[in-house]
């Protein structure tokens, strides 16, 4: 096989496909849970052979081993381990996100000498975060790794290609070294009292605007909320696209290099955020006078004194100003491939306009069975996005607005809880050499919208019953007119997070819930990894204690009363778990036995509680 492969890169001339870029990963440890969110940098790769964009998708695997050799389990014609398994999902399903395509299922190419073909997945789109809870356990160390994968090239015989997932052990330390792809992270229960960042109870406000989509946001990282954030979700036109604004004023120290561009720590910056003075804010210089700003990328290039530029060489300066984290979004049907910001991600729905069945009707309490038809006027009508009620009486109460045709009702314009706005309309006698001049239910109503007599819109009829005694409608009576509306550039949301935070009163009554896994201890632990040093080595023992608060002192007692050891638990506020290596304070394993421990959380109170340990 050896001699098979260094033929086949000889007479490729060393040329070789390459797969997609790797894509950079984040992990978020949760309580029996792991979340990770990556960019898709991966998603624009060119292969150099092909010169094409061959991008098909992403795998995830997990392991306990940083080689990942427990999921090389997929053997080639020979029986050699060869691919790799992704993680299985609840329900069984592998953890691989593909793109909807013609490319589905094991690729037409097999890899040359293994006589085993790739599995380019099942057309079941992408995705850029992924939970994981397919039996994960709290205090077990994993390594995850999200790898990008192509479909290979039909006509050049070449075989899809996924990038590499490398994990580096120094085995003398024992120090891992990870790719940006890869990442270690031991999932945990925050610590007692915590209270996870979330939006503020007002939520997603649409603060203008009339359109009826939906804004929704998914909370990845609520460690990274920060207080009082407040973003603005904004829209253009032609086509519809949208941009989050981070309304957080952003300070940037930067030094001023003549002529070259300096980078900022955010691109997308908003125009008219933009100011840069000295340090101390007493001078403040204008752009395309003194700078260059490049807002899509976020740099900024001092002009230099020659052309009439104030910023010197070598000085520090101070760039403020706020941005998008999500530009020109054209995501509009609940897409998840929006990147993730601040811990979170933006989904948005957009509605057509048209009439919206689900809504439109008699208010509930009308007894008539006359039935309403709506939709857009025949004779060169264009949809409006409006809501109406017609408003019926049982005397004469408007003329049609046009024509003079006397009709028991009146119109008006009501959406978004408006205040109710007359509408004109008229009436269209069926047949048209109708001479009546009150309105009956076969003619047509037509609405009008702009100056002067106006442009038609909908076209609303009312139709009595083919069986039964007819009920007309009567006072009080209202036929309501809703549309779904796209977005439109009048068109804001705004919504607000507070940072996650300890809870003092939440975390003194959960001290009850402190407790050491595993226990009873017996013999060893799953949690315990092994001695890369010795990997025949059993390593060191390992318990831990769970929900603790964020600074406390752990005790641990024989049932005599002798100290054994004392811990000293610092965390941050989202890990409530502290190890113990099953020793003394002399550094002497403990012997079998029951064991008492105290833990002292200063204000919050303490708890006591035991444990057992078999060897």
């Amino acid at each position: 096989l050896n001699a098979v492969t260094a033929q086949s890169i000889y007479e490729r001339n060393y040329q070789f496909a390459k797969p997609p870029e790797k894509p950079h990963v984040t992990a978020v440890p949760g309580d029996e849970k792991v979340t990770l969110y990556w960019n898709d940098i991966a998603e624009y790769s060119i292969d150099p052979i092909s010169e094409k964009n061959d991008f098909e998708g992403y795998a995830i695997y997990r392991s306990t081993d940083p080689q990942f050799l427990d999921q090389q389990t997929i053997t080639d014609a020979y029986g050699s381990h060869f691919l790799f398994t992704p993680i299985e999902m609840t329900g069984g399903s592998p953890a691989k996100f593909d793109l909807v395509n013609d490319y589905s299922g094991l690729s037409d190419i097999p890899y040359t000498g293994h006589g085993v073909p790739y599995n380019l997945g099942n057309n079941t789109g992408i995705r850029h975060s992924f939970v994981d809870s397919n039996n994960v356990i709290n205090g077990q160390a994993y390594y995850y790794a999200v790898v990008s994968y192509d479909h290979g090239d039909d006509d050049l015989q070449i075989a899809p290609t996924e990038c590499s997932k490398q994990i580096t052990l120094n085995p003398e330390s024992n120090e891992i070294f990870l790719d940006v792809n890869t990442v270690q992270i031991i999932p945990r229960v925050p610590a007692a009292g915590y209270s996870a960042g979330s939006l503020t109870s007002s939520g997603i406000f649409h603060k203008e605007g009339i359109a009826t989509g939906s804004v929704n946001i998914e909370i990845i990282d609520p460690m990274q909320f920060e207080d009082s954030d407040t973003f603005r979700v904004t829209f253009k036109e032609s086509p519809i696209r949208y941009s989050v604004e981070d309304t957080k004023l952003v300070e940037d120290i930067l030094i001023a290099n003549i002529d070259k561009f300096i980078g900022l720590s955010y691109g997308n910056i908003v125009e008219q955020s933009f100011l840069l003075t000295s340090l101390d804010g007493s001078m403040v210089y204008s752009d395309s006078a003194d700078y260059e700003l490049d807002l899509d990328y976020g740099r900024v290039r001092a002009i230099s004194d020659i052309s009439g530029g104030r910023l010197e060489d070598g000085v520090a300066y101070r760039a403020s100003y706020t941005y998008f984290p999500v530009y020109d979004s054209e995501l509009l049907d609940n897409e998840e491939s929006n990147p993730v910001f601040d811990g979170m991600k933006i989904f948005v729905k957009n509605h057509p306009l048209e009439i919206d069945d689900t809504q439109t009707g008699w208010n509930i309490f009308s007894p008539t069975n006359y039935s309403g038809v709506v939709g857009v006027y025949s004779q060169g009508g264009s949809a409006h996005p409006a809501d109406y009620e017609v408003r019926f009486s049982s005397t004469i109460v408007d003329t049609g607005s046009y024509a003079g045709i006397l009709t028991p009702f009146g119109i008006y314009k009501t959406t978004m809880g408006m205040t109710p706005e007359k509408q004109r309309f008229a009436i269209i006698k069926k047949p048209p050499n109708d001479s009546n001049d009150t309105w009956d239910t076969h003619d047509e109503i037509v609405l009008f919208e702009g100056e002067g007599f106006g442009s038609p819109t909908w076209m609303i009829k009312f139709l009595i019953p083919s069986q039964g005694t007819a009920v007309p409608p009567a006072d009080g009576d209202i036929y309501y007119i809703a549309t779904s509306r796209p977005f439109s550039n009048e068109d804001i949301f705004t919504f607000v997070t507070t940072a996650s935070k300890i809870d003092e009163e939440i975390g003194t009554n959960e001290l009850d819930k402190i407790s050491v896994v595993p226990n009873p201890y017996v013999v060893t632990n799953v949690l315990e990894q092994l001695d890369r040093q010795n990997p025949r080595d059993r390593g060191p023992r390992r318990v831990y204690f769970n929900h603790l608060p964020t600074e406390c002192t752990i005790r641990i007692y024989t049932m005599s009363g002798e100290l054994v050891n004392t811990l000293t638990h610092q965390s941050t506020i989202d890990d409530g778990k502290e190890y113990w290596d099953l020793t003394t304070s002399d550094n002497f394993p403990i012997a079998y036995g029951v064991y008492l421990f105290h833990v002292d959380a200063g204000d919050l109170g303490e708890k006591i509680g035991r444990f057992a340990v078999i060897k």
